[in-house]
This record gives structure tokens, sequence and C-alpha cells, in this order.
């Protein structure tokens, strides 16, 4: 499905738009996961203590 999507904004001018938009949303995940990751290693070294 998500191909079909792709294949179909494939000759779109918007496609750039598209693009950066999902590179966007993909960095903010990623920083969010390695937030998430730092806060867990700290409460996990605070229990240690």
């Amino acid at each position: 499905m998500t191909a079909d999507i792709f294949a179909g904004t494939a000759h779109h001018p918007w496609q750039a738009f598209d693009e950066q938009e999902h590179n966007f949303l993909l960095c903010t995940v990623i920083l969010i996961v390695s937030c998430a990751r730092a806060v867990t290693k700290t409460q996990e070294n605070v229990k240690v203590m």
C-alpha cells in the first residue's frame, strides 16, 4: 500500500516537500527515542545507587 502511494506521488512537484517532511518526522522520532533511552538509563543508574 505504501509503495503504491509513493509510486503515485513520484511524478508530482510536491514530492520533494513530502520527502523533507518525512525526514523531519523521522528525525523527530529518533530524537524522542534517544531522549527516552537516556532518561531510562538515568533512572536505572539512580536505582542502582
